[in-house]
C-alpha cells in the first residue's frame, strides 16, 4: 500500500514540474521552454552588426568645499552661500586613478636590514632556510625545552613544598 503512496507522490510532483512547460502565457508560447541550439550561441557571433559604443561625450559635475572647520565636502549640488566651491568635472566613461609621483631615492630612507634578493627567484634570501640554519633552529628549541622542563620541575617543588 505504502509503494501506491509512493507512486502517487512522485506523479503529482512529476506533473508539478512539467505543467509550466505545457502552460501557455498571454504571448501563447510556454511559460518555461528548453533551450535551443541557436539559443546557446552568443549573438556576437551571430549578428552582423558591431556592438553599439558607449557616448563620448558624457560627464558628471560634482563640487567641492571647505567649511569653516576645514573639512572638505564633495556633493552633486553646490552649498547655496559658500563661494569656494570648485567644480570637477569627470566623464564617466572613464576609470581612471590618479597618481602621485614617487619620490626619487634621494628622498627615501635608507633600510637598516632590507632582506638581500636572490636573483632567480625574488624571495628574500633571509627567508631561505639552509640545513645549517634548520640545524641551529632545532638545537634552539631543545635549549628552550629544556629551560621550560626545568622551570616546571621547579614550579611543581615549590607547589608541593606550600602543600605540605
Amino acid at each position: 500500500m505504502k509503494w501506491i503512496y509512493r507512486l502517487l507522490t512522485l506523479a503529482l510532483l512529476g506533473a508539478a514540474i512539467a505543467f509550466p512547460f505545457f502552460m501557455k502565457n498571454q504571448n501563447g508560447k510556454p511559460m518555461f521552454s528548453m533551450p535551443e541550439p541557436k539559443d546557446l550561441i552568443p549573438s556576437a557571433f551571430t549578428s552582423d552588426q558591431t556592438p553599439t559604443s558607449l557616448p563620448s561625450t558624457s560627464s558628471q559635475k560634482f563640487y567641492k568645499w571647505q567649511d569653516k572647520q576645514g573639512t572638505w565636502h564633495y556633493g552633486d549640488t553646490p552649498p547655496k552661500n559658500d563661494p569656494n566651491v570648485s567644480t570637477i568635472e569627470v566623464d564617466s566613461n572613464t576609470n581612471v586613478i590618479k597618481s602621485f609621483p614617487m619620490p626619487s631615492k634621494e628622498d627615501q630612507p635608507a633600510t637598516l636590514n632590507a632582506p638581500k634578493m636572490t636573483n632567480q627567484t625574488d624571495i628574500p634570501a633571509s627567508n631561505i632556510l639552509s640545513l645549517d640554519r634548520a640545524m641551529n633552529v632545532l638545537n634552539d628549541a631543545q635549549k628552550v625545552q629544556g629551560l621550560m622542563d626545568n622551570r616546571n620541575a621547579q614550579l611543581d617543588a615549590m607547589n608541593e613544598n606550600s602543600t605540605k
